[in-house]
C-alpha cells in the first residue's frame, strides 16, 4: 500500500466513514464469524464458553493490528504494521533555533533565455489515481487506458514522471504552488486535510499565470467544501471554481457527492465554448476512477477499476482530442495526482526501486510536438515549466525544473516524494541516485549512507513550510 493508517488519519475520517473505506472490516467480520462458530460447536459448560471466546477474541483483535503484511519485496520499511508505524514516527519533531540559525544551504537557481510563447489557453488535467500499472505504454502490465497511450505516444510524452506526494492533496499543492510538500509538524486531521490552508501558499504559481492575461478557474466533479478545498483554491489564485454543488441536484451522484466524468466534461465542453473569447488557465480534476471505482452504466452503478479506467479514457480523450483539434496553440498537460492506493507490483518494485509508489503517467499536447522526455521530472515543475514558457526565461534549480523549451529540458537536480507507508521518510531522487530520507528535526539524515545533497533538500523545504 502507498499510505498507512496513522492515529491522526482516524480524527480526520471520524465523521466522514460513509466516504471511507476500512480495509480491514472483512477480517473484523471474520473474527466474528469464527468466534461465533466455537461458541455454537463448543462442548464444554457456559461459562467455559463466555471466557474462552472472550480471550481468543481479545487475542485475534490483537493480531489484527500487529500483524505485518506480506512482503512483495525486501523493502520492510514500506510495509510496517499499524503499531510500528505510530511508534516511529520522527517527522513532527522540531528544529532547534540554532539549527534554522546555522543552515545556510540554499537552492542555487539557474537561468537562461528562450523565446516566450503564449499559448491561446492552458489546460491542465488531473486524472485521479492514474497509475503506471494501469498503461501499456507507461510500462504496466493491463492496457486500461489504451487511448490515453496513444496521445501520449503522439505527443509529448513524460517518460519517468513522479509525484510529489502520496495524497489529492499534496499532488494538487506540489502542482499549482510550485514546490515539493514535505511534511513538517502538519497534522493529517479535520481542520484541512494535509494542512493546506496551512501550508506556505504565498508563492502560488496560480497567481503568477493570472499576470500573463489568463483567466484561472478550477473545474471538477467533486465536492470542493471537502477539506475547505475551495477556501485554499482562492487564496492561491483561482477566480472561478465550479464543484459537484454547481451541477443540478437531480444529477447522479457518487464517491465524495461527485458527478459522473462524462457529465463533468460535457459541462468542461460547453463552458469552455461559452468563454472562448478569453486567454484561459484552467484545472479540471475528475473523480471517477478513485477507489473503490464507482461508475454510472445501463444498469445503475459498476463497481470495476478496470472498468472506471476504460470510461474515463474514451470520456477524457474525446475531450483531448476535440481541445486540441480546436487549436494546435492550446498547451494540455495530462498527469496523475498520485499513484493508486494498492500493493505495488513487483515489476514496478524491480523498475523503479523507492520511487515505485511515486512514478506516474504524464503527458502534454502542444502545436503537434512529437517527444519522447526521458529526462526526470515532478509535479512541482509543471507551472514552473509554463511560467518559463511565457516569460522567455528558463529558471531551473536543485528542487524545480523547467520541460520548455523542449529541444533541450531542464530538470531539477533532485526530485522528492513524501511518503504515505512512513512520513517520517522522504524518497530523493538526485541525478538519478535514489535516497531515503528520514525527517527527524535537527537530525534528519539519509538512511544507510550519508549523502549532504538530499538531506539539505528535505531540510529546506521543510523549512520552507515554518515560514
Amino acid at each position: 500500500m502507498q499510505t498507512r493508517l496513522y492515529a491522526d488519519d482516524v480524527f480526520k475520517f471520524l465523521f466522514e466513514l460513509n466516504e471511507v473505506l476500512i480495509s480491514k472490516v472483512e477480517v473484523i467480520g471474520l473474527i466474528v464469524v469464527i468466534v461465533c462458530i466455537a461458541i455454537v460447536f463448543a462442548r464444554f459448560n457456559k461459562k467455559e464458553v463466555n471466557s474462552k471466546a472472550y480471550v481468543l477474541l481479545l487475542a485475534m483483535f490483537i493480531l489484527l493490528f500487529i500483524y505485518d503484511d506480506f512482503k512483495i519485496s525486501g523493502r520492510e520499511v514500506f510495509f510496517d504494521n499499524f503499531i510500528e508505524s505510530n511508534r516511529n514516527v520522527t517527522y513532527k519533531k522540531s528544529y532547534s533555533n540554532e539549527f534554522i540559525d546555522n543552515f545556510s544551504y540554499s537552492s542555487k537557481i539557474n537561468r537562461k533565455s528562450i523565446n516566450s510563447s503564449k499559448p491561446d489557453n492552458i489546460y491542465v488535467f488531473f486524472v485521479e489515481s492514474w497509475s503506471n500499472y494501469q498503461s501499456l505504454e507507461f510500462g504496466g502490465a493491463f492496457d486500461w487506458t489504451p487511448r490515453l497511450d496513444q496521445l501520449a505516444r503522439s505527443n509529448i510524452k513524460l517518460s519517468n514522471f513522479y509525484a510529489n506526494g502520496f495524497s489529492t492533496e499534496m499532488g494538487l499543492y506540489a502542482t499549482l504552488i510550485g514546490i515539493q510538500p514535505i511534511l513538517y509538524k502538519q497534522n493529517v486531521a479535520l481542520d484541512g486535510g494535509m494542512g493546506l490552508l496551512t501550508l506556505n501558499n504565498r508563492n502560488s504559481q496560480v497567481k503568477k499565470i493570472k499576470e500573463f492575461g489568463y483567466r484561472t478557474s478550477f473545474i471538477t466533479s467533486g465536492n470542493t467544501d471537502f477539506l475547505q478545498k475551495k477556501d485554499w483554491l482562492e487564496l492561491i489564485g483561482f477566480e472561478n471554481i465550479i464543484g459537484s454543488e454547481s451541477f443540478s441536484k437531480n444529477t447522479p451522484r457518487y464517491l465524495f457527492n461527485s458527478v459522473s466524468d462524462k457529465v463533468l466534461f460535457d459541462y468542461f465542453k460547453s463552458w469552455d465554448i461559452e468563454n472562448s473569447d478569453i486567454s484561459k488557465f484552467v484545472v479540471i480534476e475528475n473523480v471517477s476512477t478513485h477507489a473503490p471505482y464507482y461508475i454510472p452504466s445501463d444498469n445503475g452503478v459498476v463497481r470495476s477499476e478496470e472498468k472506471a479506467f476504460r470510461y474515463t479514457d474514451e470520456e477524457l480523450a474525446n475531450l483531448l482530442i476535440k481541445l486540441s483539434d480546436s487549436s494546435d496553440n492550446n498547451l494540455i498537460i495530462v498527469i496523475s495526482d498520485h499513484r493508486a492506493m494498492s500493493p505495488l507490483t513487483r515489476d514496478e518494485i524491480n523498475r523503479d526501486g523507492i520511487f515505485a509508489s511515486s512514478k506516474v503517467p504524464g503527458f502534454v499536447i502542444w502545436n503537434k510536438y512529437n517527444k519522447n522526455i526521458e529526462k526526470n521530472f515532478q509535479q512541482s515543475d509543471i507551472l514552473n515549466s509554463i511560467l518559463s514558457l511565457l516569460s522567455g526565461e528558463v529558471v531551473y534549480s536543485d528542487i524545480q525544473g523547467s520541460l520548455f523549451p523542449l529541444v533541450t529540458p531542464s530538470p531539477a537536480k533532485c526530485i522528492t516524494y513524501q511518503r504515505g507507508d512512513n512520513r517520517s521518510l522522504v524518497s530523493v531522487k538526485c541525478e538519478d541516485e535514489s535516497f531515503l530520507v528520514r525527517s527527524n528535526g535537527d537530525n534528519t539524515s539519509t538512511i544507510n549512507e550519508v549523502k549532504s545533497l538530499p538531506v539539505d533538500v528535505v531540510n529546506y523545504l521543510r523549512l520552507y513550510q515554518s515560514n
